[in-house]
């Protein structure tokens, strides 16, 4: 009996390979500026994100807008609601106070396991952050949050815990749509560039109880300065949704 050959898997044609690469890149693209414009609030949280318009706007077809909402879903900027449709992930009171709890507990608990392993190298890297932040101005809101966000992620990086550090993660994509709101805020980034400061030199100084109590009352005050700011966006969508009418 001859020997059975022995099959191999089909090669893609390289130009369906590059068209497949195109379209991911596209899509990664598209779903890069609606997340700059979510976090911009030029998208504002609950509006609605229709394929047709987006494709419209960028100039392509369906397919790619498709699977760029489908990354902004997976980065918890979009969700999926009955009836409604995808939308730019809404605003929700006990979300912030739910969210915040576990970040306060989990971020405090990883970072106090985190610090005690902190090397040179990892005090300059947070170090370098804070300049880069405390270099830009708020016209530069992203960046300025992206660091904030590397900021925090850092000071976690030691601990050893993978799924505390997978959890916070997720807590971190979250309360992105959130935090966004910081944009308006005055004097948000020379606050936050303050209390990293203070956080850094408590490490410095190996005083890790103490830098643990700033991170938390930092936390805390983001917190209640952004449930203040939904309660108010809220208030003002639910006045306009009766048509501003007041009730004696």
């Amino acid at each position: 009996m001859p020997p059975i050959a022995e099959s191999t898997p089909p090669v893609a044609p390289a130009s369906l390979t590059a068209g497949i690469n195109e379209l991911k890149n596209v899509a990664q693209f598209i779903a890069q500026k609606l997340e700059e414009m979510i976090l911009g609030g030029t998208l504002a949280p609950g509006q609605h994100l229709v394929q047709t318009d987006i494709a419209t706007q960028f100039g392509v077809s369906r397919l790619p807008v498709r699977d760029a909402i489908k990354i902004l879903e997976r980065r918890e900027l979009a969700v999926t609601q009955p009836r409604r449709g995808v939308i730019v992930r809404p605003l929700n009171l006990q979300e912030v106070a739910d969210l915040y709890e576990l970040r306060r507990l989990l971020e405090g608990h990883a970072f106090a396991r985190s610090v005690k392993n902190f090397t040179a190298a990892d005090i300059a890297d947070v170090d370098a952050i804070v300049k880069r932040q405390e270099a830009l101005t708020m016209g530069e809101f992203i960046q300025i949050l992206d660091l904030d966000e590397r900021f925090h992620i850092k000071l976690c990086c030691r601990c050893e815990n993978e799924e505390i550090k997978s959890y916070l993660g997720k807590i971190w994509s979250r309360i992105r749509v959130l935090r966004a709101l910081e944009r308006d805020w005055e004097d948000w980034n020379k606050n936050s560039v303050k209390s990293h400061r203070g956080i850094l030199a408590a490490i410095r100084a190996e005083d890790f109880k103490k830098a643990r109590q700033l991170l938390e009352e930092g936390i805390d005050r983001a917190e209640t300065k952004i449930a203040a700011t939904v309660g108010e966006l809220l208030k003002r969508s639910a006045s306009t949704a009766s048509g501003g009418l007041r009730h004696p």
